[in-house]
């Protein structure tokens, strides 16, 4: 990787260094340097490094969580941040390995509770609510299109019962 101008000094081709030109060169680090290819990876050629796994980019820069660059718009699906190899930490409202659970009012998004028992949890604290509730959290029924407490549920003439009817 280079040719000899004296006895023992080598001029070494670009992309390589040492004594004898044996050492390639990755962004500016030699080969047999710990940081090179941010110490995660192997430099085997000149700027060529080989990530270990759960990392990739040109020097071993970017983390990958299942599978994913920490760099892509929905690692952690897109709920988080990649931090180290399948390592993601998620965003407020959010939990699991892969910021897959998703928590409404306190709740995990399967908690037969979430939404009050009465919707789904969709997103970070917003529920969809069942036809037959309204509220913030699924919490308040309806009957005929009005609230429990409003006072011309039932016409004025009974009350609303658990079945949302009159």
């Amino acid at each position: 990787h280079g040719s000899c101008n004296s006895p023992d000094a080598c001029a070494c081709h670009s992309g390589y260094t040492g004594n004898n030109c044996t050492f390639p060169v990755c962004n500016g680090l030699n080969s047999s340097d710990a940081s090179v290819c941010n110490g995660v990876g192997a430099c085997d050629f000149p700027d060529t490094c080989t990530c270990e796994s759960g990392y990739t980019g040109t020097d071993c820069e970017y983390s990958v969580c299942h599978g994913l660059s920490s760099l892509d718009s929905s690692v952690c699906n897109g709920r988080g941040t990649c931090t180290s190899p399948n390592t993601c930490t998620c965003n407020a409202n959010y939990l699991g390995t892969d910021c897959e659970v998703v928590v409404c009012f306190g709740k995990n998004d399967s908690d037969s509770g979430v939404c009050d028992g009465h919707g789904s949890c969709t997103s970070a604290d917003t529920c969809i609510c069942d036809s037959e509730y309204t509220g913030l959290y699924c919490q308040t029924l309806l009957c005929n299109g009005y609230t429990t407490g409003d006072p011309l549920v039932c016409s004025t003439r009974g009350v609303c019962l658990a079945s949302g009817e009159c």
